[in-house]
């Protein structure tokens, strides 16, 4: 697939078909990418010129072809990847978030690949960054093995999900990126894998990676990441690595449902109202927001902040359902209410507070209508559960359509 890049007129080829921009290998890019012209598929290799700024707009979607051969040298690699030498603006919003992900059912595609002569006004922010892989040897003899990968080049990251993807999250060399409010999940190796380098992470979560950080140092400059008021599922912090005060560890983030890739939070996340609204480090502001910019006293932990009670907050499809419990607060049962409005495969799941599974108390097909179940305070395995706030969660044919909690008093 690798090829020599070649300039376009107008940039970049477009071929619409039912509304999709294609980009083909080997072409630079630049403009502004619109929803309307959405989604634009990259089938090889694209590259941002030093001189030139890409501009996408919030909702659109950015598919990579998916491929086998990650050597950038081999004649038959065939990634689709991202080179980034100039300025991207990859700007979203909590709504309408920019989406890169892969052109098809399976598989991986390669990287956005941010460059020494990138612009250091490059940002990445409400983005969903997934099933992406590695490049090997396309920066002389370095393996690029994160699905965002610096090369000396100092960004801004800010309410990003990189989640699921086969390799590191983010991968630095020599880079000191800025690092706010994201959701770093499901990836399968490290959530940031560093060079000789010192990201200020603030804000963010990190859970269900194969690890957290992992840190390499050249002989003379070691890395030295600062992390502060994020949630991590490990304690990771030692020589290399700064706590900067306010880090939840090892706790459940209480995501909404992770298998499918919702990282939503429920209403009684650890995460909620525990980030800060300030941070600064070496007289640097790194977190200065506002309170229309965020929802109750203080603003969330990770990529997606949460906004009150009620399904529309996670991102559900907001099917016309009824859910509630009686008597709450309750000892020692509740009755569980719901109502359908067509023939169903219902799960009905009660959780704690840290987000586990404490019992399924429905698990099979249900006909249109009102129904009720009673939930004793107990386990799957019968045993009493103690006091405190718990959850039921209402799944409907395999999506969750609603969550509300009860408190069990003793």
């Amino acid at each position: 697939m690798r090829k020599h890049l070649f300039h376009i007129p107008f940039l970049i080829i477009t071929i619409f078909l039912h509304s999709e921009t294609i980009i083909p290998d080997g072409t630079f890019i630049s403009g502004i990418w619109t929803q309307a012209d959405s989604p634009y598929i990259i089938e090889g290799e694209a590259v941002i010129h030093e001189d030139s700024t890409l501009t996408i707009e919030p909702g659109v979607i950015v598919n990579f072809h998916t491929g086998t051969v990650s050597n950038y040298t081999y004649p038959d690699f065939d990634l689709g990847f991202l080179q980034v030498n100039g300025e991207l603006l990859a700007v979203g919003n909590d709504t309408e978030p920019i989406t890169f992900t892969r052109n098809e059912d399976e598989g991986y595609w390669g990287i956005i690949y941010f460059s020494e002569t990138a612009n250091p006004n490059s940002k990445l922010s409400y983005c969903i960054i997934e099933h992406g892989y590695w490049i090997t040897y396309l920066n002389d003899d370095h393996f690029l093995n994160g699905v965002v990968s610096l090369y000396y080049s100092n960004i801004v990251i800010d309410h990003c999900q990189i989640s699921n993807n086969n390799k590191n999250a983010l991968f630095c060399i020599s880079s000191s990126p800025l690092l706010t409010n994201n959701t770093f999940a499901n990836n399968e190796l490290f959530s940031i894998c560093c060079f000789s380098s010192y990201p200020i992470v603030v804000n963010s979560i990190f859970f269900g990676n194969t690890g957290e950080f992992v840190f390499h140092a050249f002989e003379i400059e070691p890395s030295n990441p600062i992390v502060a008021y994020s949630l991590l599922q490990s304690d990771c912090f030692g020589t290399l690595i700064t706590n900067a005060g306010n880090n939840i560890i090892n706790l459940d983030p209480s995501f909404i449902d992770p298998e499918n890739q919702n990282y939503n939070l429920f209403e009684n996340s650890p995460c909620i109202n525990t980030a800060t609204n300030y941070f600064e480090w070496n007289d640097e502001v790194i977190v200065d927001l506002s309170e229309d910019e965020y929802f109750g006293i203080a603003p969330d932990m990770g990529a997606h902040e949460w906004y009150g009670t009620g399904t529309e907050n996670n991102e559900l499809s907001g099917v016309n359902l009824h859910l509630c419990n009686h008597p709450n607060p309750f000892n020692p049962s509740t009755t569980i209410e719901f109502s359908i409005q067509k023939d169903s495969y219902i799960e009905l799941e009660i959780f704690n507070i840290k987000g586990q599974k404490i019992k399924t108390l429905a698990n099979n097909q249900f006909t249109k209508g009102n129904h009720s179940i009673i939930w004793n305070g107990d386990g799957d395995s019968g045993e009493s559960v103690c006091s405190g706030v718990y959850l039921y969660k209402l799944n409907v044919d395999g999506k969750t359509e609603a969550m509300k909690k009860c408190l069990l008093l003793k």
